[in-house]
């Protein structure tokens, strides 16, 4: 019984859970932001892939670009998925 109890409150506590996030998203596309997907700073992303061509190390990329060494990496990695 005790358990049955306590998967009910857990189901109910999901539940709120969900609805809270449905109602998040609801005011924010309501207030005109975008939710979901991601938002690539295509700023940056030019200026690591121009740096990318003129065979300089990550960290000297990521900081003429002003940009995170991982950012960099993840630009690399991107780009010989892609090829």
């Amino acid at each position: 019984m005790l358990l049955d109890l306590m998967a009910t409150m857990a189901r109910i506590d999901n539940d709120k859970r969900i609805e809270r996030i449905k109602q998040g998203q609801q005011r924010a596309i309501s207030a005109g932001k975008k939710i979901g997907g991601s938002t690539k700073n295509q700023e940056i992303r030019a200026k690591v892939l121009s740096y990318l061509n003129k065979n300089l190390t990550a960290e000297e990329v990521a900081k003429i670009s002003e940009c995170g060494v991982a950012t960099v990496y993840r630009i690399k990695k991107e780009l010989k998925l892609k090829k």
